[in-house]
């Protein structure tokens, strides 16, 4: 801010000036750090010869610490699944907040100029995001897979197994672990010998939405030799 004397100054006009504006910009009196180093301001009378002088220093703030917000380690991509990637970058008030994020196997994962995440074929890399100007950067773990790397099945009930065969209630629940809904087409229960138990009727499948269970299905067992369930369903026009 600038003070002018005497208070009764018919000119007051004033111009701002900046030493050198790849370190410091002004306008009408605000001062803008644009890189790191010294530089004079100057205030001047446009009508008289009259100036004043500051010298402003402006300071390199690191980054210290760098993370890819949608992602976490051990994370799993859907094969021809695609995510636009942004940064959280701190502190908040960092100088240079560029970055580059890289994948360590860009026939797995590849990333484009803009950040953009494409998972591209099965298999296991690390996705790296790093500053430009510090040695802050994270790594992520990640893996692409099929759909059939979002499907588990989970066993309940209440049975016992005495040498193989086994008696009592058990039922199996395929989970959808994905983000596309699977349509079950048929669950058949076989025994170690490959006979056909049970075979679960068609109102009992069904559409599975992403992130959902199917119900448990199953039933009663006597004595029947280490029971085998068999799911079948589909996704994107192909049965698995």
């Amino acid at each position: 801010a600038a003070k002018i004397l005497p208070d009764n100054a018919t000119y007051i006009e004033l111009e701002w000036s900046s030493s050198n504006e790849d370190i410091a910009t002004v306008n009408d009196g605000i001062v803008t750090g644009i890189s790191a180093g010294d530089a004079v301001i100057t205030v001047r009378s446009k009508k008289d010869d009259v100036k004043a002088e500051c010298h402003v220093k402006v300071k390199n703030v690191l980054v210290s610490d760098i993370l890819i917000n949608e992602l976490s380690d051990n994370k799993l991509f859907m094969i021809n699944e695609e995510l636009q990637l942004t940064a959280s970058i701190f502190p908040e008030n960092a100088f240079n907040k560029n970055f580059e994020i890289t994948s360590s196997d860009n026939s797995i994962v590849r990333i484009d100029e803009n950040n953009k995440l494409y998972a591209l074929s099965k298999g296991k890399c690390v996705i790296t995001i790093a500053s430009e100007d510090s040695g802050a950067s994270r790594s992520y773990n990640v893996g692409v897979g099929d759909i059939t790397s979002f499907v588990s099945l989970t066993i309940s009930g209440s049975y016992s197994n005495v040498f193989g065969y086994v008696t009592g209630e058990i039922y199996c629940s395929l989970r959808n672990n994905s983000d596309y809904a699977i349509k079950i087409t048929s669950l058949t229960v076989l025994d170690g010998n490959g006979n056909t138990l049970k075979t679960a009727s068609d109102n009992l499948l069904g559409t599975i939405q992403p992130h959902t269970s199917s119900n448990g299905l199953g039933g009663r067992f006597n004595q029947n030799y280490y029971p085998k369930f068999v799911w079948e369903y589909e996704y994107s026009g192909q049965t698995y």
